[in-house]
């Protein structure tokens, strides 16, 4: 019998097939045995017109005859329709979750990973094509906003129907038939409207008593969506791991014949034997509860508050010889720091989205604590600190979006209020080692308050062609910042800087126009911002700094695209920047303490020209995506910092009032490709250049930092009894002056080998290696994870890891921030075994 149907499943797995056959004319079919493991069971599914469906459990490798019994009833019309992994309607693509689901998923996050062109982070965060999201609807209501990720790892992967990505989406009803500029956006389809879901683990690990519990209850009706998370965890010694880090800028007083470079490598160098060792416990706690109803059609009511709490206990001890000359010191310390912080959030909001209108007023309040405690034995001798913070955020806004004869007008109000209080306690013989003579601790008090007030309102008109808009804004910020110490020593050198005040207020009134055009393939955007800046900063000393002046901002934007698949664009633009600079140093170690020429208050001004090149190419039915992007960016600062040091080797930062100019380069190219359902590629590369002008001991340094990263992803994944994910990085960072160059290099490669070895169970490896080369330090590490899955049930499953298995070698990590290499070295010891029971229901 020929055109039967014949599918061949898992014994086990009774949703996903894995392969069919249409039967030939002598009703003969062959699967082969690729991807086929002989230990499981599996049955066939045969289906044709004329005849009632059939199953038989089948052993592989041997031939089988089957006879299907003729259906009784005639039927009038039959149409059979297989579900298609991807649809495509107009922006909008439309991914059926049961095309792409494994019996290894539990949350749609890990669907969404599966699915050519979406990329989700290490924190859950979504992207498309390269895009961020801007919204996660969940049957088209965005609930939790900028907190979506509780929903992706919260919703069981098997209640979602589609996943449905919109493409120039705009979120507000009023725009969508406009040439208002859109996002990307992901909305998950449930297959019923009304379901009561979740996602709940608990986990138990090393050593006794720790452990964890999250919970994500979710309540989905055509009415309202409620979301709740509930979260604990107690994880003793989940990081134990030596420690150093190595910054020229905090190694003590320069020596004048060495520029910057070769005076890092110098100061690398005097620092040996290092023996030191880092234990963190941490206990933290978080709950939260989303309620959103939709009683009236376009109308939405959100209610949301949740609280953290988090305690992290650490514990570190070294021994350290540094050579200084002739000389060697040797430190003995130990330090133990206990910080606490709770935060408390309460949040709502009232959306009403029509065609004509759209109104959203939101309100919202803030309030958190923080207490750190630190207690360090140097030498023999004991130093107490305690820095305690709280505060209060209360923030509210107003939009308001009408159609007009017109055109299209809009108005955003927003107010924010915060205030902040800090203090900081320092036991007396901090002062004593640094010989300031006094004879008892001190405090020191450190109040912030910051009041932001903006209105903003728009008309936008379609025209020929394309589109023009105005927006005039008005924005009022004030702050102020006082600080309170009073200790000063007999040479009137100053610990800590004392008895300041600073005043900062800005005012500023800007008109924007912006034009986009667009010809065929064409299309252009100009954009002029035309602004009164008014800056007035003022210390306790009365001395005023102001900056005021009419500013002119524009940008333009030109993108030509050539197909369906391929665009290419360009954009120039100039920014100004204001930046309320102020030397507060409230640290923690005592080489931070600093003479009071370093609180010095200045405003800096920053003029930034840039220009960039972009080139996309995507093709969705392929699943192939490829961006590359160039910008080059020059930035003219009004105010040069200035490194120096006093008598007493401690550091003194300051301002000259000079113009210099750094200019950066960067190239980045990111490329995926989807080879059916089982095989992804992703490959990430960059190129990043800096040229910066420094003053370091009067000398200016001419450096020149530049560094590239690659990145390579291949997942494996055949839906079958195996699935492997590799990913390579690999980064280099070189720095160079006129004199001298410094290079680092740093590796790292991490592959996961999972395995089903019988039915419903699994086994996963994961492999982490990483090299690092800096300077004569040439370090590596190899760390092993192992994890067993039991699914219990098709809801439910039991898991048990041990994590940081295998040598211990020295890490060593290395980055470039702020253009100054540092470097952070450490064997990573511990070895963890959680045991985890996850259900969702």
């Amino acid at each position: 019998m020929s055109s039967a149907t014949v599918l061949l499943y898992k014994k086990s797995d009774s949703l996903n097939f894995l392969k069919f056959k249409i039967s030939d004319f002598e009703g003969r079919f062959d699967f082969g045995l690729d991807n086929v493991d002989l230990k499981f069971s599996y049955y066939l599914e045969i289906k044709h017109l004329n005849y009632n469906d059939k199953k038989i459990i089948v052993e592989i490798n041997k031939p089988v005859s089957i006879v299907l019994e003729q259906r009784t009833n005639k039927l009038k019309e039959v149409i059979v329709e297989a579900e298609k992994p991807l649809r495509i309607k107009g922006d909008t693509l439309s991914y059926a979750v049961g095309q792409w689901k494994d019996k290894k998923d539990v949350s749609i996050e890990d669907v969404l990973k599966r699915i050519p062109g979406i990329e989700v982070d290490d924190d859950g965060y979504i992207k498309h094509n390269g895009n961020s999201i801007n919204h996660l609807y969940i049957n088209g209501i965005d609930l939790l906003e900028n907190r979506y990720t509780i929903a992706t790892k919260g919703l069981p992967a098997g209640v979602i129907k589609n996943v449905e990505v919109l493409q120039q989406h705009s979120h507000k009803q009023i725009n969508r038939n406009t040439g208002k500029s859109k996002g990307v956006s992901i909305n998950l389809e449930t297959k019923d409207k009304s379901i009561l879901t979740g996602i709940a683990t608990t986990q138990l690990a090393n050593p006794v008593l720790s452990g964890g519990f999250d919970a994500t209850p979710i309540v989905i009706n055509p009415k309202s969506q409620l979301i709740g998370s509930l979260k604990g965890t107690n994880f003793g010694n989940d990081y134990i791991f030596n420690d150093r880090s190595i910054n020229v800028l905090t190694l003590g007083k320069p020596e004048p014949e060495l520029d910057f470079i070769e005076r890092f490598q110098f100061y690398n160098k005097q620092r040996s034997n290092l023996k030191q060792q880092y234990w963190r416990d941490t206990y933290t706690g978080n709950t939260s509860l989303d309620y959103l109803t939709n009683k009236k059609k376009n109308e939405l009511f959100k209610l949301s508050y949740s609280t953290d709490f988090d305690q992290v206990q650490i514990d570190n001890s070294f021994e350290e010889v540094i050579q200084l000359g002739d000389e060697n010191i040797t430190n003995n310390q130990f330090n133990d720091i206990t910080s606490i912080t709770r935060n408390h959030y309460l949040k709502g909001y009232y959306e009403r989205n029509k065609l004509e209108s759209y109104l959203k007023i939101d309100l919202y309040a803030q309030s958190f604590h923080k207490d750190q405690y630190a207690n360090t034995l140097l030498n023999g001798v004991n130093f107490k600190r305690r820095l305690e913070n709280l505060g209060t955020t209360i923030f509210s806004s107003i939009q308001f979006d009408k159609k007009t004869s017109l055109g299209l007008f809009s108005m955003d109000a927003k107010a924010q209020i915060k205030d902040t209080d800090g203090e900081l306690f320092i036991d007396r013989t901090v002062f004593d080692i640094l010989q300031t003579g006094s004879s008892n601790g001190t405090f020191q008090n450190i109040d912030t308050q910051e009041n932001i007030y903006e209105l903003k309102a728009g008309l936008y008109n379609d025209i020929k062609n394309g589109s023009l808009e105005f927006q005039l804004q008005g924005s009022y910020r004030k702050q102020k910042l006082s600080s309170d110490f009073g200790l000063v020593n007999d040479n009137s050198y100053d610990v800590f800087p004392f008895d300041n005040l600073q005043k900062y207020k800005r005012n500023k009134l800007n008109l924007k126009a912006r034009l986009n055009q667009t010809w065929g393939k064409l299309r252009l955007s100009v954009t002029s911002d035309i602004y009164y800046n008014d800056i007035l900063n003022k210390d306790i000393s009365q001395s005023k700094e102001s900056i005021n002046g009419v500013y002119i901002e524009p940008s333009a934007y030109l993108n030509y695209s050539a197909s369906s698949k391929w665009s290419f664009g360009i954009s120039t633009s100039l920014e100004n920047t204001f930046s309320n600079i102020n030397q507060t140093p409230t640290s923690f170690l005592i080489t931070d303490y600093n003479s009071s020429s370093r609180f010095e208050n200045r405003i800096q001004e920053t003029r930034n020209y840039n220009i960039s090149f972009n080139t996309r190419y995507k093709d969705i039915l392929n699943g192939f995506f490829f961006n590359i992007d160039t910008n080059y960016n020059v930035n003219e600062n009004k105010l040069v910092s200035s490194l120096s040091f006093d008598e007493q080797g401690f550091r003194v930062n300051s301002f000259r009032d000079l113009v210099n100019s750094n200019s950066s380069v960067s190239i980045s190219t990111n490329f995926s490709k989807a080879i059916g359902k089982s095989l992804n590629l992703k490959l990430d590369f960059s190129y990043n250049q800096f040229l910066n002008d420094i003053f370091i001991n009067d000398e200016l340094i001419e450096l020149d930092s530049r560094g590239y990263n690659s990145s390579l992803r291949i997942s494996y994944d055949p839906l079958g009894w195996y699935y492997i994910i590799a990913k390579m990085d690999f980064y280099n960072s070189q720095s160079q002056t006129s004199n001298s160059t410094l290079n680092s290099y740093s590796f790292d490669t991490n592959i996961v080998f999972g395995q089903e070895w019988n039915e419903n169970h699994f086994t996963e490896v994961t492999w982490n290696g990483q090299r690092n080369i800096f300077l004569e330090n040439d370090n590596y590490n190899n760390l092993f994870d192992f994890r067993y899955v039991w699914k219990l049930k098709s809801d439910r499953e039991l898991n048990f890891k041990i994590l940081n298995l295998g040598n211990q070698k020295r890490f060593t990590s290395i980055n470039n921030s702020s253009n100054i290499t540092s470097i952070n070295s450490f064997p990573l010891l511990g070895r963890q075994i959680i045991l985890s029971y996850q259900f969702f229901f």
